[in-house]
């Protein structure tokens, strides 16, 4: 147990709470709520997050998501060092702050339904990655090369274990930006497969056609699926590459 300044006694979930928060960069109380706190009254996770707050530990913003006004919780500086501590992991974290909070947030969604999938071993965040910790270099071993994907996750199929990229797409971009990035992912020998997951259907139908012009002569190891789709209450979820090619994963 620990005391900050104020004398707000940490607690072991508190610590959680601030991996949580440095591993996902932003949350939402429901968010807190299920991953961390375990489902108790949202009333105590909001009285819990408004201490740590006053404390000067976490900060809290308003947004619009899907038309309702939201709060979002991430750490502060001080958070952080709480957080750091002086072990080896600690000296080389490094705090990244959400350019997008929406996409952010629905990327700790995407992490929860994959672990909810039997197929998932391990699941490594943005900032894990970043971060340069030792497990998370020797696990992915250089595979990502100069690609800053949105997360990896660690699958057992039958025949072998992967690590595969995850993208998520909120908002359409223009054709030359997913050109670069689909040509990356080509030329990269160590990666056996994307997962890309896209908001809406005009997107998929849009990063389907670039994947398909410039992969001709590539495996078609880009595979597809729409947020809504990925995200339903169903034993499997199925990825489609641009020949039509399912990849399941339960």
């Amino acid at each position: 147990m620990k005391r900050n300044k104020k004398l707000l006694m940490l607690t072991e979930r508190d610590i959680k709470l601030f991996d949580y928060l440095f591993m996902n960069k932003v949350a939402l109380p429901t968010q807190v709520n299920r991953d961390v706190f375990g489902n108790i009254s949202l009333t105590d996770v909001y009285r819990r997050l408004r201490m740590l707050c006053n404390a000067n530990l976490l900060e809290n913003r308003g947004v619009i998501i899907s038309k309702r006004p939201c709060q979002v919780f991430s750490l502060t500086k001080l958070g952080f060092c709480k957080l750091k501590g002086d072990d080896d992991f600690g000296k080389i974290r490094k705090q990244l702050n959400s350019d997008s909070i929406i996409h952010d947030i629905r990327l700790i969604d995407i992490q929860y339904r994959f672990k909810q999938l039997k197929m998932t071993l391990e699941y490594f965040s943005e900032n894990l990655i970043r971060s340069n910790c030792e497990y998370a270099k020797v696990s992915l071993n250089g595979m990502l090369g100069n690609i800053n994907c949105d997360s990896v996750v660690k699958m057992k199929f039958p025949k072998n274990e992967y690590f595969l990229p995850i993208e998520y797409e909120l908002n359409q971009k223009g054709g030359k930006r997913y050109d670069n990035l689909f040509l990356n992912y080509y030329l990269n020998s160590k990666i056996e497969a994307l997962l890309y997951i896209v908001h809406d259907e005009q997107i998929l139908k849009c990063v389907v056609n670039r994947a398909r012009s410039i992969g001709e002569g590539f495996p078609a190891k880009i595979f597809f699926i729409t947020y809504d789709k990925f995200m339903q209450n169903t034993e499997q979820v199925i990825f489609t590459n641009h020949l039509g090619q399912k990849m399941l994963l339960n």
